[in-house]
């Protein structure tokens, strides 16, 4: 075997991925598909969850903390707070550089501008086909994304179910100068049907966005929602920087046995691991990463067949799942008609406080300093 794994793809799960395993000895190859750093959609926010699963050098590169949050509906604005800071606010070219270079300084090697062309089963691994290479690893990751090249026939060549189902969502970058917004983050629930718009403070940048859990909603409706929103936020003559859109894999949709085969898993979006309440899904990635790390290294030492891979999906069942389901259950329930429950959080601090907690993930900073929603205010 040229390699012991192949992690396809440098976004938070698979770069976490590939250093844990360095780490512990393994031969790991770290394929993505771009140059980096890469621009990459996303709001960006680090919560305690995902804080306490990050290396220490991640707190040099947020670019604002931020303790508050401005919740809007039918034109009725609430305020969540926090006395120490509840995200952190970071640009995902950042952070994914970053965390490359700690895979790489742990014994990983990273190709970037390598897209998998092809992938196949091949005695007891699997041959990549990377750049006019041919790579024999002996397990294959799919820490991809949510469109990657494993969520169609390439991965169905390595024994992985189908892929994630998703929701349509849509984000701009809009140049803020000297951070006049400030650190408040928003949610305005009144502005895209059966989902929510967002606003995430970068300094001099924002991160405006849209998303709609309401089967039907895409495209050019989401475009219009999120044009609209710009202007509503009075921010219609600033730059827009870019517009991409911004699919949210919606997590627990997928079976667990579609998440792993005898030579291949998934890992983050690409196993579609992001919260489908408010569809975060840096923290349940860097989870999933930790997660796979231990089983893919005893599957490496001890050969358990081809069911070798099976513990990763059982653990996200217990750590990942059960806290899906609760989600998908209030997410169902919220999105039908949100403007009820804001009221109750609006009338009774403790439903505010609850809310903004699950949203926060109360946690501890790397490095052990307190961090989250203690003592909130809504």
């Amino acid at each position: 075997m040229d390699w012991d794994v192949a992690v396809v793809g440098a976004g938070p799960a698979g770069s976490t991925l590939a250093r844990l395993l360095a780490s512990a000895g393994v031969r790991v190859v770290l394929l993505e598909r771009c140059p980096l750093p890469r621009y990459k959609a996303c709001g960006g926010g680090l919560t305690g969850r995902s804080l306490a699963l990050l290396p220490q050098q991640v707190l040099h590169i947020v670019r604002v903390w931020s303790r508050q949050a401005t919740v809007s509906y039918g034109g009725h604005l609430s305020v969540a707070r926090s006395p120490r800071p509840a995200v952190g606010l970071v640009l995902r070219s950042e952070m994914d550089a970053l965390l490359a270079d700690l895979a790489v300084r742990a014994g990983a090697v990273l190709m970037p501008d390598s897209a998998v062309t092809a992938a196949c089963r091949e005695g007891d691994g699997v041959r990549l086909a990377v750049g006019g290479k041919a790579l024999r690893v002996r397990y294959v990751v799919a820490a991809d994304g949510s469109t990657g090249v494993f969520q169609g026939p390439m991965g169905s060549a390595v024994g992985l179910g189908p892929c994630a189902p998703r929701i349509g969502a849509v984000e701009a970058e809009v140049a803020d100068p000297g951070g006049a917004w400030g650190t408040a983050l928003r949610g305005d629930f009144d502005v895209v049907p059966g989902g929510y718009g967002w606003v995430f403070p970068k300094g001099d940048t924002l991160s405006i966005g849209v998303a709609s859990w309401r089967s039907g909603v895409g495209g050019s409706q989401l475009r219009a929602s999120l044009s609209r929103y710009i202007d509503l936020l009075g921010m219609g003559d600033r730059e827009v920087l870019t517009l991409r859109g911004h699919p949210i894999p919606v997590g627990g949709r997928l079976k667990l046995r579609a998440l792993y085969s005898a030579c291949a898993l998934r890992v983050g979006d690409a196993a579609g691991l992001a919260d489908p309440l408010f569809g975060e899904g840096i923290a349940y990635a860097l989870e999933s990463a930790h997660l796979a790390a231990p089983v893919l290294i005893a599957a490496l030492h001890a050969d358990r067949g081809s069911e070798a891979l099976r513990p990763y999906a059982q653990a996200l069942g217990r750590q990942v799942y059960r806290t899906f389901r609760v989600a998908s259950a209030l997410s169902r329930a919220f999105y039908r008609a949100p403007g009820p429950w804001i009221g109750v959080a609006r009338v009774h601090a403790s439903v505010g406080d609850l809310a903004w907690r699950w949203a926060t993930a109360a946690g501890r900073l790397p490095g052990g300093e307190g961090f989250g929603p203690a003592e909130s205010s809504w």
